[in-house]
């Protein structure tokens, strides 16, 4: 029977998961309809037909925005919003019980908004499992881009073009993930000066140890400081 709060961090960082595979799930099937459709060597030459379909789609929006996913936009919401309560129930009573849920402690400390922790699991699921690199690869139609970029985690996380629009600012370097370094941004070296949807993010080890239940110093103060613990 499952307990009605989470007794380790691990157990909340795993629900939260579930509910980023469930965004992920949902663009796969998109994607997958359209890879489809596509001639055996898409992406080794730019066709007729794909410079039309490039025309023709909505802007901002990848080319599986218009596609149909096989559950209905309000089951994958209900779900969605199921999981979400019931985490919310559990959060709410973890604290009662006085367990810390490390994501949460951390959102609470650089006060990082429900999108900035959504960002944050889009990017440490790899951390936790190989097989999102791989995910991440299939949605950017290269097997080589294995960490999410910024326009897949605004795919995952916008309804709308002016929703990603809003969003775009969490990614600034006054925002708290990358002003805080919890996050970083770096660029695919065959493509200079990339436009920001094309960056990669990968969270920061210290960030990483944190959340997996590491209280050790960061391996880049170790040189010159020590975690010194009160005894008294």
């Amino acid at each position: 029977m499952k307990k009605e709060y989470y007794t380790t961090s691990l157990q909340h960082i795993l629900a939260e998961l579930e509910r980023v595979d469930l965004l992920i799930h949902v663009q796969i099937r998109r994607a997958r309809q359209v890879h489809m459709a596509d001639s055996e060597f898409q992406g080794l030459c730019i066709s007729e037909q794909e410079i039309d379909a490039l025309l023709a789609q909505p802007i901002g929006l990848p080319r599986r925005a218009s596609a149909l996913s096989p559950s209905s936009r309000t089951e994958v919401q209900t779900a969605f919003d199921q999981m979400a309560a019931d985490i919310g129930k559990r959060k709410a009573e973890s604290a009662r019980q006085s367990v810390t849920l490390r994501l949460e402690e951390l959102a609470r400390l650089f006060h990082l908004t429900p999108f900035d922790v959504d960002t944050l699991l889009i990017c440490l699921a790899p951390e936790l499992d190989l097989r999102y690199e791989r995910l991440y690869a299939y949605l950017q139609d290269d097997v080589t881009k294995k960490r999410p970029s910024v326009d897949i985690v605004l795919n995952l996380l916008c309804p709308s073009f002016e929703a990603k629009l809003a969003a775009r600012e969490r990614f600034s370097s006054e925002s708290p993930l990358l002003k805080h370094c919890l996050l970083h941004l770096f660029d695919d070296p065959s493509h200079q000066n990339p436009p920001l949807l094309s960056k990669y993010l990968w969270v920061d080890e210290r960030v990483v140890n944190y959340l997996f239940g590491s209280d050790e110093i960061d391996t880049r103060l170790q040189t010159c400081a020590r975690l010194s613990v009160p005894q008294t």
